[in-house]
């Protein structure tokens, strides 16, 4: 993981430009804006977690590796990252097999980045390994898809608050094969606005006109 000034995007060219310098066997999973003063958690899909000050990351110039954000243990890997201030909001997760649990902050205590952290979550064959991870307040709402198509929009609030080395409770049935691909947070002030502005959309004027038929013009 890294810091780079926001400047460093300003000319972006049309083919892109170097964001980070990543090796052969890694890749590139979130970005996140910050402003300095960020506390940063890095998730893993085996449940470990690790909190720090996002100023224990020096900032670098584009063409760079970064630091170590978590030391992974044997073919552990990082799943999620997210961003937050303060104590206030809870970490929400959820596992490949649609198992899914809110903890207060205040469980992550601030470490020094690189270690390899703390328990998040408990990962069993039944539940599957740890699919992402975000920081909620409580009064967003959640999209969890799964690799075939099935989606589930719930209220965060609705998913129990546990501890870290908890394991859930199952938030969405997974068919056999399946498994969850990723999860979105937005909040519920959002969606209301997309709505009311559905309803207040001009419709399509009817100019009278014959509508055309197959293989018209």
């Amino acid at each position: 993981m890294k810091r780079s000034a926001l400047d460093a995007f300003v000319n972006i060219r049309q083919g892109g430009i170097i964001a980070i310098k990543i090796e052969e066997d890694d890749e590139l999973i979130r970005v996140r804006l910050t402003e300095g003063r960020h506390h940063v958690l890095i998730g893993t899909r085996k449940g470990q977690s690790v909190r720090f000050d996002e100023s224990d990351a020096r900032a670098m110039g584009r063409d760079t590796r970064g630091v170590r954000g978590i030391k992974l243990k044997g073919d552990d890997e990082v799943v999620d990252m997210t961003v937050f201030e303060g104590e206030e909001g809870e970490i929400l997760s959820i596992s490949e097999q649609g198992y899914g649990k809110r903890t207060a902050i205040g469980e992550y205590r601030v470490q020094n980045r690189g270690g390899s952290g703390i328990r998040n979550f408990n990962v069993t064959k039944k539940t599957g390994l740890v699919a992402g991870l975000k920081h909620v307040i409580g009064d967003e709402e959640i999209m969890i898809m799964s690799e075939q198509g099935k989606v589930l929009r719930a209220r965060v609030d609705e998913i129990r608050q546990t501890g870290r080395s908890a394991q859930g409770v199952k938030t969405l049935t997974v068919d056999e094969g399946d498994r969850i691909a990723g999860i979105a947070v937005f909040d519920e002030q959002e969606t209301e606005e997309e709505a009311a502005g559905d309803e207040t959309a001009p419709e399509t004027k009817d100019d009278g006109g014959e509508a055309p038929t197959e293989g018209g013009e």
